[in-house]
């Protein structure tokens, strides 16, 4: 009985503790995230929860950053005029509102898709 009671807070202790972690690094992010962006910022992670993308809307513009996880670094900034979100575990796709009409316009004219892979086994 004794050894199920000291499981029980050993394992109230272990998840406490990550639970913790996982607050703290939150709030690492929306900090850096509003330092950059301004208050009001909105964070999304991918599924893998290796990179957190944190945008604001204000005055018709999107502004966007992407942070690798484990270490808290910014790998891609920048603004669009049009939405941001996450196309694949370790892609964005920043989508523009074309100014001039084209003749024959193309995706890639307003869709510009960015890869994260290679920020993955980076030192």
């Amino acid at each position: 009985m004794r050894f199920i009671v000291h499981l029980l807070l050993l394992l109230l202790v272990v998840f406490t503790t990550c639970c913790a972690a996982n607050q703290s690094r939150k709030t690492d992010i929306q900090a850096l995230a509003e330092k950059r962006l301004g208050k009001g910022v909105t964070i999304i992670n991918n599924s893998s929860k290796t990179f957190a993308l944190a945008y604001l809307s204000k005055d018709r513009t999107v502004s966007y950053l992407v942070v690798k996880l484990d270490d808290n670094k910014i790998v891609e900034e920048g603004q669009t005029n049009g939405s941001v979100e996450w196309s694949a575990d370790l892609e964005i796709k920043v989508t523009s509102k074309p100014g001039m009409v084209k003749l024959h316009p193309s995706p890639e004219d307003t869709i510009r898709k960015i890869s994260l892979a290679k920020y993955i086994n980076q030192m």
